[in-house]
């Protein structure tokens, strides 16, 4: 989740757009407000403050994280439709090695199918900060059944570490010694063809994707068959699309420095993928945009410089914010993600 905040669809509706096939999305964001989905939360300082101790901001960051998360999976509960769980052959938790002391934890589903399948390494959404552990497997657990049991891929939710305590590159080296552990062993554990890995990301996960697309380019690194991004953020420096809503650009303003740290330039490529200046040899890209989100733009733009490089790409945009959409709506942006997914993997 990247906003903890949803636009009321009558004041952002584009000229001429239909009301009546909007009522339900309209409702939806209305049950959450009056659900208190929207109530505001403290927020955790991007480091100690004067006279707190490491240990101390710590403890704070991690109980604000944890009231973040319960809101998340209040609203996950109140907008996600019922639906049967879909069958795969084995789910659990594994151990893999991140780029720091401890190894990093993640949950496996592995199809029903045997021999050599696809993979794909899942990188959950959250501002960098939040939604990871027990709220990310959980939020997540549905949509990456959906995909083992639809693509017939083994599918890797990966809780790498999160801002503030870990910055930028940090949760970006941790994906990518898991993206290289895959190539590397994934074939002897999970029966993965390491010639058919993709990545997945949501969101700030979607920015994590597809840096990682750019950082094992230019590392030389194993290769990635497809990027799957789901409303991703792709340019740290822009908060044009978010208008006039000020509560959205301070949100935005406090996840960056959470994830980049003060006084970085935002427009590195491994930061703001959207703004690198080389797109050549990116993997073939499946995005999912949000018309109602304000990463929708940047999303675009993003998708039409891969195209100028020669990348193939397929873009699918739907009535959505960036975090609610009707049942309807959500049923149909992943059965066109799962199609386009399945033959680009």
């Amino acid at each position: 989740m990247w906003l903890m905040k949803w636009p009321r669809l009558g004041a952002v509706l584009p000229p001429g757009a239909a009301v009546a096939d909007l009522d339900g999305l309209d409702g939806l964001l209305a049950s959450l407000e009056a659900a208190g989905g929207v109530d505001p939360l403290g927020w955790p300082e991007p480091e100690p403050a004067p006279g707190q101790s490491e240990e101390e901001w710590r403890a704070q960051t991690a109980r604000l994280r944890a009231q973040h998360d319960a809101k998340v999976l209040e609203i996950r509960r109140l907008t996600e439709a019922p639906v049967a769980l879909a069958q795969v052959g084995a789910c659990f938790y594994a151990q893999f090695p991140g780029a720091g002391a401890e190894p990093l934890i993640g949950r496996v589903y592995l199809p029903r199918a045997s021999g050599a399948v696809a993979c794909l390494l899942f990188l959950h959404g959250g501002g960098w900060w939040m939604a990871g552990g027990a709220t990310g497997f959980e939020i997540n657990d549905s949509l990456c059944r959906r995909l083992c049991w639809e693509l017939d891929a083994v599918i890797v939710n990966l809780d790498y570490r999160l801002a503030p305590e870990h910055r930028f590159p940090a949760p970006l080296e941790d994906v990518y010694r898991v993206l290289c552990w895959l190539h590397e062993d994934g074939e002897r554990t999970l029966e993965i063809d390491p010639d058919r890995i993709g990545v997945m990301g949501n969101s700030s996960g979607g920015n994590l994707a597809a840096a990682l697309a750019l950082l094992t380019r230019d590392r030389g690194g194993p290769p990635i068959k497809a990027q799957l991004l789901h409303v991703p953020a792709l340019d740290l420096t822009s908060s044009t699309s978010m208008g006039d809503d000020d509560d959205a650009r301070a949100a935005a303003a406090r996840v960056r420095t959470y994830y980049a740290g003060r006084g970085v330039d935002l427009s590195l490529p491994l930061l703001s993928p959207g703004l690198a200046p080389d797109l050549s040899e990116s993997p073939p890209t499946v995005m999912v945009l949000a018309e109602l989100d304000p990463l929708r733009d940047e999303g675009h733009a993003y998708a039409e410089r891969l195209a100028v490089a020669g990348v193939d790409v397929d873009v699918f945009e739907y009535r959505m914010t960036h975090t609610v959409a009707t049942p309807a709506v959500a049923a149909q942006w992943l059965q066109d993600l799962v199609n386009a997914a399945g033959r680009r993997l």
